[in-house]
């Protein structure tokens, strides 16, 4: 056991390794470095106690027999216990020293397998303990290295999950997504159940972090389900862990309590007074999201007591913890003593740099400063904070409410912050809008008219943005689809409205005049009556299309401005509107010498020509038009195509087209004569002629006359 043990360890193969050394006399264990060595790495993170006081056991053991290899694994062991204790700070810094001392005088190209087994513990301790987050990113990147330059895959692996967290306690996601697709593909080679449960993890971590919440939620429950089939006990309370942050993420507050009690019983369980703590800070946030700030408050300083003690020093869980603090301070209305705890951790993370937290920080302060009536001051601290959101990008910060976010966005619209306004109206109009909504249809009644108008703004912004799209078919048949349902007959107010919707469309959709539209539907009516039909009509198209009309943005699929009436570019589709679009854009690719790119907007313009406009409306004048232009359209379109597919070799493809043409009008002799040629060219001489056959009787039933010189000619010579 002693000489495979690492390898089994290696091999992800804990339990097998569990079962082994479960079976030997106790005494014998406790008599091996080796052995304890291998018991407390089968039980990380479940026996805390047991297993610090077996490592400085078999540290001691291996120091006395000048084992240089067990030191070091041990020491790397040792330090990770010690870090979830969270006690005895003063033996980790001694640790940390000697584990650093160790990586840097041992000989380069000794004991590489080691030095990467010990790099990969300091991440925790830089990170958590000392805040130093550079420093961790410098032991992950050493490691990766040496493991790679060994061709250990599990090594690598444990890397590259450090790199990850790494990169995202600093708030860099891209880079964390490059470790996180390296950390895919290596376990791919390695696909382990200790390593894909780890995986998840670090997945869970940054979808979190990035605000990605449907993927952390998928995340944990492979986690925990991983964790559950193979019986990995030392995930357990990591996973339950995230399943509590998690949850309050997801403002499921009663879920974060359960889930909160859970892991501080796991916690004391296994006597982790560093995870009872993060536990404590998280349902402090849990509290404070869900609006209990005196609750909140309790558990938020209770843990930064604790995380600035000697006994368990986190540096990075104490400011984070602050920033949070500062928010909930500001909830309560108490006193200025907060905003210094905010400065303090601004400071701290600005040095880092983590610009994440930065900004974070900076709204904390923006909010706190408002509160005390300094408003340069609140104006200056929302500048910087959205010109990071900006710049990197971010969307979700750990530590702000979205309802506090909320706030922070509608204080820079309140100072005109200048700087801050377009990314706090890009997130209230996008992240927000659910949670913003509310609060701007408040402001809609604000005593300043500049802030009401722009509430409304905004507000008519998010509620558009709600709104499903209505999708209007013309072409070859009438209907209209609202969102994934069609708008039954029944739901109509009487034809007059869907008159006037045909007759909108029939006249471009966009900014026709009222009387346009009065003179097609109501030609022989009185000037007055028609002006009070216009208006019934039009009332009931808006109500068919949007019976429950909010009030403070009106009507938004049919608008009318001035004499004009037009449907909502955004919200209404009009298949008509797709087809002659899609036309436009292959003449002007063809126009360009593209006619690859020509021919594919042709195809997506046939796709949607369904049949004639408005085949029902046969008796209205007003659609027989739009029905005649649509019709030439279309078939100048198959033509093009049918020319582009002719040039290109593809005659089949030519010849459907030529033969949709004369589907659609069966006098186009220049189509026969086309699919005459197209078909002996390809040796189907009685297809040939067939065509002709076709074209002579079409022109003789539809004309009264035969085929011209030109078609006859063409058909003598397939005779020949």
């Amino acid at each position: 056991i002693e000489i495979v043990g690492m390898n089994l360890v290696n091999l992800g193969r804990r339990g097998n390794l569990e079962k082994w050394l479960s079976l030997l006399p106790s005494n014998l264990t406790q008599e091996s470095p080796w052995l304890l060595l291998y018991r407390c790495m089968t039980r990380r993170f479940s026996h805390s106690d047991e297993n610090t006081n077996d490592l400085r056991k078999a540290l001691k053991l291996f120091e006395e027999t000048g084992d240089t290899r067990g030191q070091l694994l041990c020491l790397a062991l040792l330090l990770e216990a010690l870090f979830l204790r969270g006690h005895d700070m003063e033996e980790t810094d001694e640790l940390i020293a000697k584990a650093e001392k160790y990586v840097e005088n041992l000989p380069r190209d000794s004991y590489l397998y080691e030095k990467a087994m010990l790099l990969l513990q300091l991440p925790y301790g830089y990170t958590t303990r000392l805040g130093e987050q550079r420093k961790a990113l410098w032991a992950g990147e050493t490691a990766y290295l040496l493991s790679t330059q060994l061709g250990i895959l599990p090594l690598q692996i444990a890397a590259l999950l450090q790199l990850v967290m790494g990169s995202v306690f600093l708030g860099e996601f891209s880079k964390a997504d490059e470790y996180y697709r390296s950390l895919e593909r290596t376990i791919a080679r390695c696909p382990y159940p200790e390593f894909t449960g780890l995986q998840q993890i670090h997945f869970a971590h940054l979808s979190l972090w990035k605000g990605e919440l449907e993927n952390a939620k998928k995340a944990v429950a492979l986690a925990r389900a991983l964790t559950a089939k193979h019986g990995l006990i030392y995930l357990y309370p990591i996973t339950v862990l995230y399943e509590l942050a998690l949850s309050f993420f997801l403002e499921d507050h009663d879920s974060a309590k359960e889930t909160g009690r859970r892991f501080l019983h796991i916690t004391r369980s296994i006597g982790s007074v560093f995870l009872e703590t993060v536990g404590n800070l998280f349902l402090g946030a849990s509290y404070y999201r869900n609006g209990e700030y005196e609750k909140a408050r309790d558990l938020v300083e209770g843990a930064l007591e604790v995380f600035s003690s000697d006994g368990v020093r986190s540096i990075e869980h104490f400011y984070e913890g602050s920033i949070l603090l500062g928010y909930i301070a500001y909830h309560l209305g108490l006193d200025g003593n907060y905003v210094k705890i905010v400065e303090k951790a601004l400071k701290y993370f600005t040095q880092l740099p983590n610009p994440l937290f930065v900004a974070d920080a900076n709204f904390a302060l923006a909010l706190l400063n408002m509160k005390q009536g300094k408003t340069d001051s609140a104006a200056q601290h929302l500048a910087e904070g959205f010109k990071i959101a900006e710049e990197r990008g971010y969307c979700f910060f750990i530590e702000v409410s979205r309802n506090d976010l909320v706030e922070v966005c509608l204080l820079a619209i309140k100072l005109n912050v200048k700087e801050a306004m377009p990314y706090a109206t890009y997130l209230l109009t996008t992240h927000l809008g659910s949670v913003a909504k509310k609060r701007l249809k408040e402001l809609t009644r604000d005593r300043s008219l500049k802030l009401r108008k722009k509430a409304k703004e905004l507000y008519a912004v998010i509620h558009r943005a709600d709104l499903p799209r209505i999708h209007i078919r013309t072409l070859g048949e009438f209907s209209i689809r609202k969102g994934a349902y069609e708008i039954s007959k029944d739901k109509w107010k009487g034809k007059q409205p869907q008159k006037l919707l045909k007759a909108l469309i029939a006249s471009g959709s966009q900014g026709v005049r009222k009387e346009i539209l009065c003179e097609d539907l109501w030609p022989d009516s009185t000037p007055r009556s028609v002006e009070r039909t216009f208006k019934v009509a039009l009332h009931r198209l808006r109500t068919s299309l949007e019976p429950e009309v909010d009030p403070v943005v009106g009507f938004c699929y049919v608008q009318m401005k001035g004499n004009k009436v037009s449907l909502d570019e955004e919200l209404c589709v009009v298949d008509v509107d797709e087809f002659l679009r899609f036309a436009r854009r292959g003449f002007r690719e063809e126009g360009n010498g593209n006619e690859k790119k020509a021919l594919s907007f042709y195809d997506k313009a046939i796709a949607i020509y369904g049949g004639d406009f408005l085949p029902d409306d046969i008796y209205s004048p007003w659609a027989e038009m739009k029905r005649e232009e649509l019709r030439r359209k279309y078939t100048d379109v198959l033509s093009r195509a049918s020319r582009i597919c002719e040039n290109r070799g593809a005659s089949r493809k030519a010849i459907d087209y030529y033969q949709r043409i004369i589907d659609t009008d069966p006098l186009c002799e220049m189509a026969y004569r086309k699919l005459m040629v197209l078909y002996s060219n390809r040796g189907e001489k009685n297809e040939a002629i067939r065509v002709y056959h076709r074209c002579a009787e079409a022109l003789q039933n539809g004309l009264g006359m035969k085929p011209s010189k030109i078609t006859t000619s063409i058909y003598k010579k397939l005779l020949e």
